[in-house]
């Protein structure tokens, strides 16, 4: 469960979600090279996250919760609010790895009261 969860997004998938973004947002017509270079950033500041992570911050930054909505993102926006999303999956995922290393039995400094 937590390797689906934390399985990173394909480059397609970041780019679809880049897309799905910025459809709310005018964008002039630029040359080609302008588009894949655009692309290649989104890409770039994304990858390693997984699309469900990716499709809730998008879905954040559109809702009406952020008071920024009106401006466009950049792909580093998008990334911070990743790491907001994907925190607790990390702490689960810790959790877990010391649970099988210590086989269930948490040593003393980890003990909780």
């Amino acid at each position: 469960m937590i390797k689906i969860a934390t399985t990173p997004a394909s480059v397609n998938e970041i780019g679809e979600q880049a897309m799905i973004i910025l459809s709310h947002y005018y964008i002039p017509n630029h040359v080609n090279f302008m588009q894949d270079a655009a692309a290649n950033l989104w890409i770039e500041h994304l990858q390693g996250y997984p699309v469900w992570a990716i499709k809730r911050a998008i879905s954040w930054w559109v809702g009406k919760d952020n008071p920024k909505r009106s401006n466009r993102p950049l792909p580093g926006d998008i990334a911070k609010k990743c790491e907001e999303e994907i925190v607790h999956i990390s702490f689960v995922r810790d959790r877990v790895h010391l649970w099988n290393l210590y086989q269930g039995k948490y040593p003393v400094f980890l003990e909780q009261d």
